[in-house]
Protein backbone atom coordinates (compact mmCIF):
# COMPACT_ATOMS: atom_id res chain seq x y z
CA UNK A 1 0.00 0.00 0.00
CA UNK A 2 1.35 3.72 -0.71
CA UNK A 3 2.25 5.62 2.13
CA UNK A 4 2.00 9.10 -0.11
CA UNK A 5 -1.05 11.19 1.58
CA UNK A 6 -4.73 10.95 0.41
CA UNK A 7 -5.91 14.16 -1.47
CA UNK A 8 -9.65 13.83 -0.42
CA UNK A 9 -10.46 14.34 3.07
CA UNK A 10 -11.91 11.54 4.48
CA UNK A 11 -15.41 11.89 7.21
CA UNK A 12 -16.15 9.22 8.92
CA UNK A 13 -19.35 8.52 10.82
CA UNK A 14 -19.22 5.61 13.51
CA UNK A 15 -21.54 3.14 14.85
CA UNK A 16 -22.97 3.12 18.76
CA UNK A 17 -19.56 2.82 20.94
CA UNK A 18 -17.31 3.12 18.26
CA UNK A 19 -14.70 5.42 19.29
CA UNK A 20 -11.89 5.28 16.96
CA UNK A 21 -10.76 4.09 13.46
CA UNK A 22 -7.18 2.95 13.59
CA UNK A 23 -6.41 4.23 10.13
CA UNK A 24 -2.51 4.54 9.19
CA UNK A 25 -1.03 8.13 9.62
CA UNK A 26 -0.93 9.13 5.92
CA UNK A 27 -5.02 9.07 5.85
CA UNK A 28 -6.33 12.65 6.79
CA UNK A 29 -9.82 12.40 8.30
CA UNK A 30 -12.13 13.57 10.51
CA UNK A 31 -13.84 11.51 12.88
CA UNK A 32 -17.38 12.82 13.06
CA UNK A 33 -19.48 12.23 16.27
CA UNK A 34 -23.05 11.79 15.62
CA UNK A 35 -23.84 15.29 17.15
CA UNK A 36 -21.66 16.88 14.19
CA UNK A 37 -23.80 15.40 11.12
CA UNK A 38 -26.26 17.40 12.57
CA UNK A 39 -23.82 20.50 13.09
CA UNK A 40 -21.95 19.99 9.85
CA UNK A 41 -22.05 22.39 7.00
CA UNK A 42 -21.58 21.19 3.65
CA UNK A 43 -18.85 18.80 2.78
CA UNK A 44 -16.96 19.03 -0.24
CA UNK A 45 -18.12 16.86 -3.28
CA UNK A 46 -14.58 15.47 -3.93
CA UNK A 47 -14.65 14.02 0.10
CA UNK A 48 -14.56 10.73 1.18
CA UNK A 49 -17.72 9.58 3.96
CA UNK A 50 -17.67 6.53 5.29
CA UNK A 51 -19.92 4.94 8.04
CA UNK A 52 -20.29 2.34 9.83
CA UNK A 53 -23.08 0.58 11.60
CA UNK A 54 -26.11 3.27 12.60
CA UNK A 55 -23.29 5.58 11.21
CA UNK A 56 -23.65 4.73 7.54
CA UNK A 57 -27.28 5.01 8.07
CA UNK A 58 -26.50 8.81 9.03
CA UNK A 59 -23.12 8.79 6.08
CA UNK A 60 -26.03 7.90 3.45
CA UNK A 61 -28.48 10.26 4.44
CA UNK A 62 -26.00 13.19 4.36
CA UNK A 63 -24.70 11.82 0.58
CA UNK A 64 -28.35 12.50 -0.21
CA UNK A 65 -28.48 16.16 0.46
CA UNK A 66 -24.49 16.77 -0.28
CA UNK A 67 -23.15 14.70 -2.52
CA UNK A 68 -19.65 13.20 -2.10
CA UNK A 69 -17.08 11.34 -4.84
CA UNK A 70 -17.06 8.46 -2.81
CA UNK A 71 -19.98 7.03 -0.18
CA UNK A 72 -18.68 3.89 2.38
CA UNK A 73 -21.15 2.06 3.59
CA UNK A 74 -19.67 -0.60 6.43
CA UNK A 75 -22.35 -2.82 7.56
CA UNK A 76 -25.21 -1.01 7.39
CA UNK A 77 -28.48 -1.49 10.27
CA UNK A 78 -31.11 -2.81 8.00
CA UNK A 79 -33.38 0.61 8.30
CA UNK A 80 -33.09 2.04 5.11
CA UNK A 81 -36.37 0.37 3.35
CA UNK A 82 -36.25 2.49 -0.25
CA UNK A 83 -32.91 3.38 -0.54
CA UNK A 84 -32.54 6.32 -3.54
CA UNK A 85 -29.77 6.12 -5.96
CA UNK A 86 -27.27 8.90 -4.76
CA UNK A 87 -24.49 11.01 -6.98
CA UNK A 88 -21.19 9.30 -6.80
CA UNK A 89 -20.02 5.96 -6.22
CA UNK A 90 -21.21 3.72 -3.36
CA UNK A 91 -19.56 0.55 -2.02
CA UNK A 92 -21.48 -1.35 0.50
CA UNK A 93 -19.56 -3.46 2.55
CA UNK A 94 -20.84 -6.25 4.88
CA UNK A 95 -19.14 -8.81 7.14
CA UNK A 96 -18.78 -12.62 6.20
CA UNK A 97 -19.27 -12.85 9.70
CA UNK A 98 -22.26 -10.53 10.37
CA UNK A 99 -25.76 -12.34 10.47
CA UNK A 100 -27.82 -13.75 7.19
CA UNK A 101 -30.08 -10.96 7.72
CA UNK A 102 -27.05 -8.58 8.26
CA UNK A 103 -25.99 -9.74 5.06
CA UNK A 104 -28.67 -10.26 2.88
CA UNK A 105 -29.78 -6.56 3.77
CA UNK A 106 -26.38 -4.89 2.32
CA UNK A 107 -26.65 -7.07 -0.53
CA UNK A 108 -29.81 -5.56 -1.44
CA UNK A 109 -29.03 -2.37 -0.56
CA UNK A 110 -25.99 -2.38 -2.83
CA UNK A 111 -27.66 -3.61 -5.67
CA UNK A 112 -30.04 -0.26 -5.11
CA UNK A 113 -27.17 2.03 -4.69
CA UNK A 114 -23.74 0.83 -5.41
CA UNK A 115 -21.66 -2.11 -5.49
CA UNK A 116 -21.31 -4.77 -2.73
CA UNK A 117 -17.80 -5.65 -0.87
CA UNK A 118 -17.50 -8.95 1.47
CA UNK A 119 -15.22 -9.10 3.67
CA UNK A 120 -13.96 -11.36 6.38
CA UNK A 121 -15.00 -9.95 9.62
CA UNK A 122 -17.89 -9.69 11.89
CA UNK A 123 -19.59 -6.65 12.88
CA UNK A 124 -16.95 -4.97 13.97
CA UNK A 125 -14.12 -2.79 12.57
CA UNK A 126 -11.12 -4.91 13.04
CA UNK A 127 -7.98 -5.00 10.57
CA UNK A 128 -9.33 -6.44 8.28
CA UNK A 129 -12.43 -4.62 7.87
CA UNK A 130 -10.57 -1.20 7.90
CA UNK A 131 -8.04 -2.90 5.16
CA UNK A 132 -10.97 -2.84 2.93
CA UNK A 133 -12.17 0.22 3.50
CA UNK A 134 -8.51 1.38 2.84
CA UNK A 135 -8.97 -0.32 -0.31
CA UNK A 136 -11.91 2.14 -1.45
CA UNK A 137 -10.30 4.95 -0.01
CA UNK A 138 -7.34 4.03 -2.36
CA UNK A 139 -9.41 4.18 -5.31
CA UNK A 140 -10.25 7.25 -5.18
CA UNK A 141 -6.75 8.56 -4.98
CA UNK A 142 -5.93 6.92 -8.10
CA UNK A 143 -8.49 8.55 -10.25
Amino acid sequence: MSTAPFTNMIYIIPGLGEKKYNLPKEVQYLHLSMDDVFNLPKIPSDSILIGFSVGAILAYFLALKNPVKRLILCSPSPVILSPIKIEGEVYVLSGKKESPHMRKYAKKLAKKVGKFIEVDAGHKLDKRYVGNILKCCQAVRAN
